[in-house]
Formats: structure tokens, sequence, C-alpha cells
């Protein structure tokens, strides 16, 4: 994941496990992140295939 992804995510789970957001909150960021970071298969269309917020996960 790209240094700005990464960087979120670290902060908002050290708020989750501080108990300074809430476990729905938490989910959300989950849920956004997964989306954000997508990879696509080679072989699907929709424009590129490089995502490069998925470097992390690859």
């Amino acid at each position: 994941m790209s240094c700005a992804t990464w960087v979120h995510n670290f902060i908002m789970h050290r708020l989750h496990d501080k108990k300074l957001i809430d476990d729905a909150a938490i989910l959300e960021v989950i849920h956004s992140t997964s989306n954000v970071i997508t990879q696509r298969g080679f072989d699907e269309g929709g424009g590129p295939n490089f995502n490069p917020y998925a470097l992390g996960f690859a």
C-alpha cells in the first residue's frame, strides 16, 4: 500500500486500540481501504491494471 494509505490505516488502528473510535468506525476503515487497494487481474478490462495503493499487499 502506498505511504499515505499505510499511515492512515496505522493511525486508525491505533485509535481503535486506544478505544478512541468504536468497532463500527474501524470496520468502515477496513471496508474503505479494501476498496482502495483492490488490484484487478491482468486480464480484466476497465482501465489500467496497476494500482499503486496495492503495492504493500502484493
